[in-house]
């Protein structure tokens, strides 16, 4: 049996490690994925003033309202380097109409920020993707991040640069490792799960931008319209269930027997299902199983617990409930099942594999005591789960 539970052990380390393999190449994978369908977001701009000057570059769709499209931009670009030159004209191109130019208006300017909003009509056959914004945690130091946009043209960037560092309460963001031409400010900067980000200065490879929690709070008080939305916004949502495979120690004493107490390492077996209130609350029922046999002794614990499942962050999550707990461990003569009411409690993260499905690791703690039985149980499992 001792072989068979170092096998599991290697077991779970392995598909662990698999797993973060196969979610790793699969967010490289979103990653492509994403900047070919945020394409459609982005807009090539060129502002055109009296002297018969222009200036190129970019903006992201923020908002559609009364068959106009509202579209985010570098402030920069719209403002002349002479204060006598003033704005004539500014016409954007979309993904869909690449050879054509279409007018917008300017509607605002940030005093403060390189940010502005111009505003032009919606156009049949446009469309965009609303579910475009990407985690306010990949806002850190070497997150690797993409943009659309360059010469003028709606580029996709081939190879990442990677956040240098996080400025003024997650409002200024430096990059390094762009390959940045002249014309690419007011373009998207997009990690692997979204914008979180827009280009407003670049000398070379080296990049400043703002943040995406920072434009919205301008876009908010500027009394303009704002209609992203995460990215796999509220897939957590609905029925869920899922299974969970690992190891799990239990440590059981039997308090009417002199040095009756043993800890014994065996197979951990997870099954749950419930519902997602939210993206962040979830509610459900979960078994763990738990056996192992010495020389025909049997120890057996099962576990049925109502968990109340909340998550903080994107990933990290905490789990809480009472349980109806079933015990057997022969050696310390409780022969028959021992069972009542315990208390359950764990820790995990888990990552998103698609739309539907999640998985990652994670730690359970189911504690009780009986008449003259007390039990703690803690595993440690790779857990799948479906959101249907």
């Amino acid at each position: 049996m001792n072989k068979l539970i170092y096998c599991v052990r290697i077991l779970v380390i392995t598909l662990s490690f698999i797993a973060l393999s196969v979610i790793d190449a699969a967010a490289k994978t979103n990653a492509t994925d994403l900047l070919a369908r945020l394409k459609h977001n982005v807009v090539s701009i060129n502002a055109q003033y009296r002297s018969d000057n222009s200036q190129d570059g970019f903006g992201f769709i923020i908002a559609e309202e009364a068959n106009s499209l509202y579209i985010a931009t570098a402030k920069h670009l719209l403002v002349s380097g002479n204060p006598d030159d003033e704005l004539k004209n500014i016409f954007v191109k979309f993904s869909t109409y690449q050879m054509d130019d279409y007018p917008a208006d300017l509607v605002y300017m940030d005093s403060k920020y390189d940010f502005a909003i111009i505003k032009t009509a919606r156009l049949e056959g446009v469309s965009w993707v609303r579910k475009c914004l990407g985690s306010k945690e990949n806002l850190k130091r070497d997150q690797e991040v993409w943009f659309i946009g360059k010469y003028g043209r709606l580029h996709l960037s081939a190879n990442p640069g990677r956040i240098n560092a996080v400025m003024y309460y997650n409002t200024i963001i430096t990059i390094e490792g762009f390959e940045i031409a002249p014309g690419t400010s007011g373009a998207p900067i997009i990690c692997e799960d979204g914008i979180i980000g827009m280009i407003v200065r670049h000398t070379g490879t080296d990049v400043e931008g703002i943040t995406i929690p920072l434009i919205k709070d301008i876009v908010i008080k500027s009394d303009r319209p704002w209609n992203l939305q995460k990215t796999g916004t509220k897939y957590r949502t609905g029925f869920y269930t899922g299974i969970g495979f690992g190891v799990g120690q239990a440590d059981i004493q039997n308090e009417n027997i002199e040095g009756a107490q043993q800890s014994r390492t065996g197979i951990d077996l997870e099954i749950r299902l419930g519902w997602a209130y939210s993206d962040n609350l979830m509610i459900g029922f979960e078994n763990e199983m738990w056996y192992r046999s010495d020389d025909g002794q049997i120890y057996r614990h099962d576990s049925y617990a109502m968990l109340l499942t909340y998550y903080f962050g994107e990933r990290s999550y905490i789990k809480l409930g009472p349980s109806y707990v079933w015990t057997k461990a022969e050696p310390l003569a409780i022969i028959k099942k021992e069972s009542g009411i315990g208390f359950v409690g764990g820790i995990g993260a888990e990552y998103q594999l698609n739309a539907n499905l999640t998985a990652g690791p994670g730690i359970t703690i189911v504690y009780h005591k009986l008449d003259n039985v007390s039990v703690i149980y803690g595993s440690l499992a790779l857990n799948f789960t479906w959101f249907l």
